[in-house]
């Protein structure tokens, strides 16, 4: 057994299993190779900038090493862990808020053309022939201040409230957590660590859960799932409560802060 990743970059280079027919000729026909047999997929069909801005190689390489570590015992906390990682995770000073460029595999929008964009959700999936797949969503942004949430597909979804558009909706549990989110933002190095003990005591206890229950009926791991979704809301509420009311400093660089307003007025959060 061994492991892969990917991260918003083209991974195949010239082995492959199943090919349109003139994918080959249609790269020398437009030079981006010389001939056959110097052709290499990656290199001749991934877009530059975006590949090269998005950090997809970096990103690759962090999330590889990590299943590299892991390989023969790795587990969904394990992945949920990766998928929180930051570039700048142990340094106790560290904010997303630093630097115009660069990416982390837990993105976190920013100031300027290559920092438009960030995690919109993250899922985990289980796959067994012995019991249904078990798939842990967020269902929110930035895995480092979400929850990870069992569901299973033969189930049915639990109740996340309206579907989310583009501006605020205090129905949608999408927007809720975006008011903590982005409250964490405003003094991240302070304000992640007053959820942090608590995102993992309940993680672990929602796999305890689960584990009892891989085997039980759609029925009963749709009322385990309902239940865990909703005392993540009520934990996530408290999470914003106590948050917002700790003095954030002005740790933020100005332009950062401004991106942030900007993205606030057009969701209607300000």
């Amino acid at each position: 057994m061994d492991v892969r990743s990917i991260s918003n970059a083209i991974t195949i280079s010239n082995k492959w299993d199943l090919a349109s027919k003139n994918l080959v000729k249609y790269a020398v026909e437009k030079g981006w190779c010389r001939d056959a047999s110097g052709f290499d997929f990656a290199a001749c069909y991934s877009e530059p900038i975006y590949t090269r801005f998005s950090d997809a190689h970096r990103r690759q390489a962090c999330t590889t090493q990590q299943l590299k570590d892991q390989k023969g015992n790795i587990t969904p906390a394990d992945i949920m862990h990766t998928l929180r990682l930051h570039q700048g995770d142990g340094n106790i000073d560290w904010s997303p808020g630093k630097g115009i460029t660069g990416a982390d595999v837990c993105m976190h929008a920013g100031w300027g053309p290559a920092r438009g964009s960030q995690t919109t959700g993250s899922m985990v999936s289980v796959l067994s022939r012995e019991y249904a797949p078990v798939h842990w969503l967020t269902a929110t942004a930035a895995p480092c201040t979400s929850l990870f949430k069992p569901m299973w597909l033969d189930a049915g979804m639990p109740d996340t409230g309206a579907n989310p558009r583009g501006e605020y909706d205090a129905a949608a549990l999408y927007w809720r957590h975006e008011t903590l989110h982005r409250a964490i933002l405003r003094d991240y190095p302070i304000r992640i660590k007053m959820i942090k003990d608590e995102q993992r005591g309940f993680e672990a206890q929602a796999m305890e859960k689960v584990s009892l229950l891989l085997n039980g009926t759609p029925a009963e791991r749709f009322v385990i799932s309902q239940q865990l979704f909703q005392q993540a809301s009520v934990l996530e509420s408290e999470w914003t409560r106590r948050v917002q009311e700790n003095p954030e400093a002005e740790r933020n660089p100005w332009l950062y802060r401004q991106a942030w307003k900007k993205l606030d007025r057009e969701a209607k959060m300000l």
